[in-house]
């Protein structure tokens, strides 16, 4: 697991890089789906690592959630104040800081895979339908998750006409405040356990 991490982070520094070379819009629409072909699959990866690192030693995951939580609250911070003047940095921050990820990487606990050859296929997966009605339920949360992610900012600057710094500022706030949950996360999953809290959570973001 930690190799393959090291490979989806090190193709989505390379991929990104390649933006500051290209000025065709079909182009940089083709390497933006290749670079979230590689990046999107990062934090799920890293958060298998942690969550199989963490259950050996028998420690909570939010406490370590919370340094991601930190991170993008004071990136938006810096990058609401700065980076809307300085957007050609950004083909080379972008891959430097993940350079810098790739780095962190060899600090991380090993994990192993877990894949044998009797392993069931992905058709045999979909037959369990806990699983599938799983999926759906991502499918459709992902779905209002990637429109707000993706077009808020720009809704929020043009149409509201805020700036990119008080932007910033609200997605400080609003990374500030999974703090109180990620202390507390155990305990509300152990007294209202995991459907209750999805269907809480799936009910606000809608209400968002």
């Amino acid at each position: 697991k930690n190799t393959l991490l090291r490979v989806l982070i090190l193709c989505s520094a390379a991929v990104f890089a390649l933006l500051a070379f290209v000025r065709t819009v079909w182009l940089i629409g083709i390497l933006v789906c290749v670079y979230a072909f590689f990046y999107m699959s990062i934090q799920p990866m890293a958060d298998t690592i942690t969550f199989e690192s963490l259950d050996r030693e028998n420690l909570p995951f939010g406490p370590v959630r919370m340094s991601a939580t930190l991170s993008f609250a004071f990136m938006s911070l810096i990058a609401g104040t700065f980076m809307l003047a300085h957007l050609n940095y950004l083909t080379w921050i972008v891959p430097a800081a993940l350079f810098g990820t790739f780095l962190v990487t060899w600090a991380m606990p090993p994990v192993r895979g877990h894949r044998t050859k009797k392993d069931a296929g992905m058709l045999t997966l979909l037959k369990y339908k806990p699983l599938v009605w799983m999926l759906a339920f991502n499918v459709a949360m992902m779905l209002g998750m990637s429109f707000f992610y993706n077009f808020y900012s720009i809704y929020f600057t043009r149409d509201l006409g805020g700036s990119s710094q008080a932007l910033g500022l609200a997605y400080f706030i609003s990374a500030m405040s999974e703090i109180p949950f990620l202390i507390y996360g155990d305990r509300i999953f152990k007294r209202f356990g995991v459907g209750v809290m999805l269907l809480v959570s799936a009910a606000m973001m809608a209400v968002r």
